[in-house]
């Protein structure tokens, strides 16, 4: 008869036997559920080592499962229809669901102010509708109708004061980030910086990048975190590399 292992026994006998056993004794491998995205913790490439398990350069459709977003998109990540995913196919996969993710935000925030036009031109309409009606009627109803439509009249204002006060403190937050992004660049690549910015959220994306070829070109040797943005030190870094004859040589004397 074979005897039943001890819970010690067990882990002792994982631990001896290597790294990838352990963690599947331990269940390590199959019940953590690892957080991924362009924004998280860890850098991308950091990302791709710690899912691809068996450090074969792909990660498996058993390896993702290891992530319960990653297994969810799996298949739309996999560009080539092979059933793994190269490092490649996981960064760009991950870029663009955070792209999706900003343009969603963005849609809702138009339907937002979409809905709130709606609300003040509806209450616009119901008071015009309140002062007519107050009119025909007895003079005491009219006077009641007069205050109600001013009521909803100023309701509508404070409403459209409150939306315009969020709006501007949106693109305030906007300058204050592109600011301190270009706190410690000259005024030229500060210039640059900003002009490449287009959603002036103070760093500078791929796509925003392709606005400036210098940039373009040393992206990816000057994003050091892999996050698939450029901070100010980062875009100084890419500017400074074509410093030798290209675009950005009268900043730095070359």
């Amino acid at each position: 008869m074979i005897k039943q292992l001890s819970t010690a026994s067990a882990v002792a006998l994982a631990l001896a036997a290597g790294p990838a056993m352990a963690d599947g004794l331990l269940g390590i491998s199959g019940g953590a559920d690892l957080k991924i995205g362009v924004n998280a913790d860890a850098s991308l490439g950091k990302q791709f080592k710690m899912l691809d398990k068996d450090g074969d350069g792909v990660i498996t459709k058993s390896e993702a499962e290891a992530s319960a977003e990653l297994a969810s998109d799996f298949n739309a990540m996999d560009d080539d229809n092979s059933g793994d995913l190269t490092q490649g196919e996981f960064s760009s996969g991950l870029k663009a669901r955070a792209d999706a993710a900003k343009q969603s935000a963005g849609d809702k925030m138009r339907s937002t102010m979409e809905s709130g036009k709606d609300m003040a031109g509806s209450a616009a309409a119901k008071a015009q509708a309140g002062m007519t009606a107050g009119a025909e009627a007895s003079s005491e109803a009219a006077q009641n109708a007069a205050a109600k439509a001013k009521a909803g009249a100023d309701a509508s204002a404070n409403a459209a004061a409150s939306a315009a006060d969020k709006t501007m403190a949106g693109v305030k937050a906007g300058a204050d980030a592109t600011a301190k992004a270009t706190a410690n660049l000259s005024n030229e690549l500060a210039g640059q910086f900003k002009a490449l910015d287009a959603n002036r959220d103070g760093l500078i994306s791929e796509a925003e990048a392709e606005g400036n070829a210098d940039i373009a070109a040393n992206f990816d040797a000057a994003d050091e975190n892999n996050d698939g943005l450029l901070t100010g030190a980062e875009f100084k870094v890419a500017a400074k590399a074509e410093a030798k004859g290209g675009f950005f040589s009268n900043l730095f004397g070359g």
